[in-house]
């Protein structure tokens, strides 16, 4: 490296990382490395921080190339892993999922805080959005709180990347401010080029310096995220306008409502075209079923296997499509659209949330690379949200469909007539489905639902892919199948069984609150550490759910 360079990293790291040596000239006395402090052929150094923060693309521009899968504390995920040299010397980066706190329950959080505590990594790189300091400071304070990284004394560096879009937005952190309130090395990132790499090898370079442990104790753990990003994020004069920018909290919260009612009229717009093309693939669907049944008595198959797989399965896959396919496949690509463009710049991670709500499944597509174009954009939201939602609720809708048109298909006429008599043959009323709904309607209509919706919710405990499908399955064994010419089929069809405004708020809360199913349950039951936490959390959000239900029925039988 030649000495101007050394010279500029002296001036922007402000002496920080600077050894300076008495016996040689003042242009040599700056980053003199002595190469007996390494102590190891190689330090391990694990990278994790916030999603959509640019991880991936510091991690391949550090390393040089997309290292191999390297296993995890995971059976399903893997994390890559590379390795780069400075000042002859080697380093391993393990590239951990991005989170954006240690204590949500999701597998990539119990992945990142097991690996951590695990005393593999000989330092830890936090990275974080420069316009979303908050959030880094209570991931970092989280990091920072763990027992073995407090007790051994492990480097942490902390890298604040995308400053120069706070620049564009004319705001100026504060990293002198930062360094000395946390008391470890803070690298801002203005690009990913090679002086940026150099700075941030340097950092980590002092950090695993044997002798530099003692400056690692982490004694300033008292300090508040919150109040910490305000203080050191700053208004700058801009350029152009020449008066200062306004980072005021009144004007974040404008933004927050700007870009909420920005979603609500993008998921008006939405379901709006969906009903459309719902009532455009409802025949295409039916006849098919018309058709797949004609050809299973045409090539002699027997109807009790025939039926079920029918009436039953293919037709809970075409409930399942017909319901959400419009709707996904045009909300996901908006969302990647906007999100690409900045006008909601957490449009990306909402279709992490929504994603992971069907799935039950971690989705951290937020924080991969991606480029800007709009054919690419779209590609990549629908191969990364849409596909999945629809092929894990399709997954789900089979066995429902097929226990469904069993239970429908099950004559019954009460308790003193014994055993019920299966019929290959729908059949409105007087079987097992029917007496299910009816019995659960009582319960149900306190909550502002129908038998129907309650019984679908409790299938759903299995998976929550099967609430949605079973609810379609019922309402069409119970109450027939629409005419394919008549509009708004869908509508129809949730109006022929007496919904209103309040059922579908009750339904809808029903469904945000719900309690996790039993898959969710099993993986959170193996997660350490948050087992607890989360099932008393989700017990509570529950509790909460019905309250809400239960007050908004009584507050409609109350106004008649």
């Amino acid at each position: 490296m030649a000495d101007r360079d050394l010279t500029a990293m002296h001036q922007r790291f402000c002496g920080t990382y600077a050894i300076l040596r008495l016996n040689l000239p003042a242009y040599r006395q700056i980053l003199y490395f002595r190469s007996d402090w390494m102590e190891h052929p190689h330090f391990i150094i694990a990278f994790t921080g916030n999603e959509q923060t640019g991880k991936e693309v510091l991690f391949k521009k550090l390393t040089a190339k997309k290292g191999p899968a390297m296993p995890s504390c995971m059976r399903d995920m893997s994390c890559p892993h590379g390795d780069f040299s400075y000042d002859s010397r080697h380093y391993k980066a393990v590239n951990l999922p991005g989170v954006l706190s240690l204590s949500s329950p999701s597998e990539e959080a119990s992945c990142t805080a097991s690996y951590l505590c695990s005393g593999h990594p000989d330092a830890i790189l936090v990275i974080g959005h420069a316009l979303h300091l908050e959030i880094l400071l209570g991931l970092l304070k989280e990091i920072l709180s763990l027992g073995p990284v407090r007790d051994s004394s492990i480097p942490v560096v902390l890298c604040v990347s995308r400053c120069e879009e706070a620049r564009r937005q004319g705001i100026r952190i504060d990293f002198s401010l930062l360094h000395d309130v946390l008391q470890i090395p803070v690298v801002p990132l203005h690009g990913y080029g090679r002086e940026q790499m150099d700075d941030l090898k340097a950092a980590l370079h002092y950090a695993l310096q044997p002798h530099h442990r003692h400056d690692f104790l982490y004694d300033c753990l008292d300090f508040s995220p919150c109040r910490l990003a305000h203080e050191c994020m700053m208004p700058e004069i801009s350029p152009s306008q020449g008066k200062k920018r306004n980072i005021s909290p009144e004007a974040g919260w404008i933004r927050r409502i700007c870009e909420a009612l920005l979603l609500l009229l993008l998921i008006g717009l939405t379901a709006c075209l969906s009903i459309r093309l719902t009532d455009c693939l409802w025949p295409l669907f039916f006849e098919t079923e018309t058709v797949l049944w004609a050809w299973a008595e045409w090539f002699g198959i027997p109807a009790w296997l025939a039926a079920p797989m029918v009436h039953g399965a293919f037709r809970a896959v075409s409930c399942t499509i017909l319901v959400m396919l419009p709707m996904l496949f045009l909300l996901f690509p908006l969302l990647g659209l906007l999100g690409r463009c900045s006008c909601f710049p957490w449009a990306v991670y909402l279709s992490d949330l929504l994603t992971e709500f069907f799935i039950e499944k971690p989705c951290n597509t937020a924080s991969h690379y991606k480029s800007y174009g709009i054919f690419s954009t779209l590609f990549s939201s629908t191969a990364d949200h849409t596909i999945p939602v629809l092929d894990k609720a399709a997954a789900a809708a089979v066995p429902s469909g097929i226990l469904i048109w069993f239970l429908g298909s099950m004559a019954y006429a009460g308790p003193e007539t014994g055993y019920g008599t299966l019929l290959f043959s729908d059949i409105a009323g007087g079987n097992l489905l029917t007496a299910i709904t009816h019995f659960l309607e009582h319960p149900a209509r306190l909550l502002g639902l129908d038998g129907t919706i309650l019984a679908a919710f409790i299938l759903g405990i299995f998976s929550h892919g099967m609430a949605l499908p079973a609810m379609m399955m019922i309402y069409l064994k119970t109450g027939g199948i629409p005419s394919p010419s008549s509009p708004f089929i869908l509508g129809q069809v949730l109006a022929n069984h007496g919904w209103t405004w309040r059922t579908a708020l009750c339904t809808c809360l029903m469904a945000l609150t719900r309690f996790p199913s039993i898959t969710v349950c099993l993986k959170m039951r193996r997660s350490p550490g948050h087992t607890p936490y989360f099932f008393w959390g989700r017990l509570l959000v529950f509790i909460l759910g019905i309250t809400l239900c239960f007050l908004i029925a009584l507050t409609g039988r109350i106004s008649g």
